[in-house]
């Protein structure tokens, strides 16, 4: 049997949300036949991933997909990435930082990381990701999760420098596990902004 069919029913949706979540992420989720699990990042997003993959070692399921509660992936994003084989791979989805739109895939600058650009096309391996739309092996989670792999670092000055996808992104490539990010396979990423702000971006 093909390894893509015998284990596209064994997995776990897991859900991040601060309390609320957008019609985009619902819509996608009642059109799934997976098991779903929601944990608050009312508290700490590093508590609320703790919470989902301590739950998702709890049972038998063999992949973990981590959707945050403003993403709206494409229906089939679980099959399509479950199809690579790979064992962290994530959808891509855009944020939005210091006026600029970038994929939430990194590469490794020296101390730092640099977003990649936009136009960026296929599955290609790289060195950090974000996780709100990230399908990982049960392998890769039952190790990173013996390594408290979702952190947050701050620099000198008290300034976050480092999330928990960072981290976690750090942790399984220290244990020796490629990181892939599928820019073709475009979800939706749900932001409230100013209107100003768009203007800014829109005319710079």
């Amino acid at each position: 049997m093909n390894r893509h069919h015998a284990i596209k029913d064994n997995i776990l949706i897991g859900v991040t949300t601060r309390g609320h979540i957008s019609v985009g992420t619902v819509q996608f989720l009642r059109k799934q036949h997976y098991d779903i699990f929601f944990a608050s990042e009312g508290i700490s997003a590093t508590i609320a991933r703790n919470i989902v993959c301590r739950h998702f070692l709890k049972g038998t399921w063999s992949h973990l997909f981590f959707i945050d509660d403003d993403i709206r992936p494409p229906e089939h994003v679980i099959d399509t990435l479950l199809g690579y084989e790979k064992q962290v791979i994530c959808a891509n989805y855009l944020l939005f930082l210091d006026g600029h739109l970038h994929p939430a895939a990194y590469k490794k600058a020296k101390d730092t990381y640099e977003s990649y650009c936009m136009g960026e096309i296929g599955m290609k391996e790289v060195d950090a990701i974000g996780l709100g739309a990230c399908l990982i092996e049960r392998e890769v989670i039952e190790k990173a999760m013996a390594k408290d792999c979702f952190t947050f670092e701050y620099d000198e000055d008290g300034y976050l420098s480092k999330g928990e996808d960072i981290t976690f992104s750090e942790c399984v490539k220290k244990l020796g596990y490629p990181i892939h990010y599928d820019f073709n396979t475009m979800c939706r990423h749900v932001k409230q902004i100013d209107l100003c702000d768009i203007e800014m971006f829109l005319t710079s």
